[in-house]
Order: C-alpha cells, then sequence, then structure tokens
C-alpha cells in the first residue's frame, strides 16, 4: 500500500485556501486553482489524524482508491480558539512568504 500524503493548497501571497489533497503519488495532485500551488504537509502523521478524526478513513479509503482526494476543509469561527491555532502551526509548519 503506498503512503499518504496531504498537500494544502496555497494562494500565491500566501493565502490558504480550503481545499486540502490526499494523494498516494504527487503526479496524482489535481491542478490547483488559478493563482495556488500545492504544498506538501510534510508533519502530517496518518496514524495520528486518524485517532484525532475517525472520519478521516472514508477519506483515506477513497484516496487509496482514486489515487488522490480532495477535501474542502473550513474553519468555522466559534470553534477556532487558540488550541486550533496552536494544531494548524504545529501541523502545516510555518507559513510560505511571498517573496
Amino acid at each position: 500500500m503506498s503512503k499518504l500524503r496531504r498537500y494544502v493548497e496555497w494562494m500565491n501571497r500566501g493565502r490558504r485556501t480550503d481545499r486540502v489533497a490526499y494523494v498516494t503519488k504527487e503526479w496524482n495532485l489535481p491542478k490547483p486553482l488559478p493563482g495556488a500551488e500545492w504544498q506538501l504537509d510534510t508533519r502530517f502523521k496518518l496514524a495520528d489524524e486518524l485517532v484525532r478524526d475517525p472520519d478521516l478513513k472514508t477519506i483515506v479509503k477513497a484516496a487509496h482508491e482514486k489515487g488522490a482526494e480532495v477535501v474542502i476543509q473550513r474553519l468555522s469561527l466559534p470553534d477556532f480558539g487558540m488550541a486550533s491555532v496552536a494544531h494548524l502551526r504545529e501541523t502545516l509548519g510555518p507559513r510560505k512568504k511571498p517573496f
């Protein structure tokens, strides 16, 4: 079974879109939105994410069957507390500089 990777889509000025792609191979990545690019989430660990979010199993299954699965992950404002910010920083790493 291929190792599953997570890519996050970023706009060219450092803004994040809501799209996240789970892929088995880099060439399975879909085309990014105009003005955006996919960036590998180097801190992604599938086992940890499955413990945190058991619903991710259906996405993982679809990604293995099709080679890629793109999901929209929006952060709702009421749940967007400091713990969420810390988790995002830990998960996504430093933001990409636009220049």
